[in-house]
């Protein structure tokens, strides 16, 4: 019988598992087929290295994927036997990590030179393969227009690359120079993505402002000072966006208040500059079963319709793992453009009658007290990311750990 590498693969992927969305989900033609092509373009760019005088791909592709109880293998394929999202890039490495290791002690000198070859030089051939594999499940995968898919590949496409600054970090003294060659749907989005990160340094918020001047002009609201105090308060409450060059498209601003600074605002008894001088709260003093929060707004100076929707998407991605994480009993907030009024509604929020600095123009939306409402909103925030999730920015790695680890360890108190 000709040997199969595809078929080889997914046994290694699933081990002896049977049925379930995955099982369903390889045995389709297009899932097939990427896998197939992504061995063989591993397989010949391994040839065409030179590296490996004896190599033989169906044997190095059976040594290689031969199903093995190790830790590694056995989460990977918990993840794939259990559920419909994507293994991580790190779980996939780890995996093949272990499967070359193994094979290298138990053949010995026997094994084919590729698993005799430094661990330090077999990295960078086995991370190519990982980004490979990841891509293949990520495009393969049951259900795979959820958001928790999506987000897994925002995460990932900033794993692979901080594995490969590992390697080539490791392989600094030696004359190579390794490079891990994303899937083409990532490596567009990893190297030309938009990127965004909290603006919680105070050279952050000087470029914030820098925004929201060359935006207002002379138009502005409330002056500069008032954002100064509700950074100081909370320097988590405002994100920029940058574009793929780096420089500065936009930001957007929130906090979380408290639930009667909620009701009295919505009764016209606040103004917004006392919201931003006088009722922020610190993302670590809030109730976490009954979590209100204030919209200040999205800004994007100069920019065109595209532009402006990537600093919106980034901002209802934002809401999206609050809301998962925390019980959000209410939010609200005004737009300062004709085109915010028509966000907010589709969003599901609705227009309170009351408005912002005595302009009929600027009317404060909120989301209405009625059962199952929030949800719906959480599900519209979800459907324009679902749509649109290639445009979505990549929210900086280690400042997102840093703030999802501080409002879970919050929301334990």
């Amino acid at each position: 019988m000709a040997f199969e590498p595809v078929t080889w693969i997914i046994g290694w992927l699933l081990g002896r598992a049977a049925g379930g969305a995955w099982s369903f989900a390889f045995e389709r033609t297009d899932a097939k087929t990427r896998l197939h092509q992504s061995m063989k373009k591993w397989t010949k760019d391994l040839k065409q290295s030179g590296q490996f005088i004896d190599f033989d791909e169906s044997s190095l592709l059976k040594a290689l994927f031969s199903p093995r109880n190790t830790a590694a293998q056995s989460e990977m394929r918990g993840k794939l036997t259990t559920e419909t999202g994507v293994p991580s890039y790190d779980l996939i490495f780890g995996a093949l990590l272990d499967s070359w290791g193994q094979v290298r002690e138990e053949l010995g000198e026997n094994a084919q030179s590729f698993f005799q070859i430094s661990e330090e030089d077999a990295l960078d051939h086995l991370a190519k393969l990982s980004a490979l594999i990841f891509g293949s499940c990520f495009e393969s995968a049951p259900q795979r227009d959820t958001w928790e898919n999506m987000r897994q590949l925002l995460e990932n496409v900033d794993d692979i690359r901080r594995r490969q600054q590992e390697i080539y970090n490791a392989l600094a003294e030696s004359d190579q120079a390794p490079q891990v060659r994303l899937p083409d749907f990532m490596r567009k989005m990893g190297e030309h993505a938009y990127k965004s990160r909290m603006a919680n340094t105070d050279k952050d918020l000087e470029r914030i402002l820098r925004l929201r001047r060359k935006h207002f002009a002379t138009q502005v609201i409330v002056p500069d000072d008032s954002y100064w105090a509700c950074w100081t308060r909370e320097p988590d409450s405002m994100k920029i966006v940058c574009d793929e060059t780096g420089q500065d498209l936009g930001y957007w601003s929130l906090f979380p208040v408290g639930e009667e600074v909620f009701h009295q605002f919505l009764n016209g008894q606040l103004t917004h500059e006392q919201m931003l001088t006088n009722h922020v709260l610190r993302w670590d003093s809030v109730v976490t079963s009954s979590v209100f929060l204030y919209v200040v707004g999205v800004v994007v100076p100069s920019a065109g319709e595209y532009k402006s929707g990537r600093v919106l998407l980034d901002m209802f991605s934002f809401g999206i793992d609050i809301m998962e994480r925390m019980d959000v009993a209410g939010i609200f907030g005004y737009p300062s453009r004709n085109a915010g009024y028509e966000i907010f509604e589709h969003a599901g929020f609705a227009n309170s009658g009351v408005i912002v600095g005595n302009d009929d123009g600027q009317p404060v939306f909120y989301v209405p007290e009625i059962d199952g409402h929030l949800a719906r909103v959480k599900h519209n925030f979800s459907r324009y990311v679902r749509k649109q999730f290639k445009r979505v920015p990549i929210w900086q790695e280690d400042d997102r750990r840093r703030f999802l680890t501080r409002i879970t360890k919050e929301s334990n108190r």
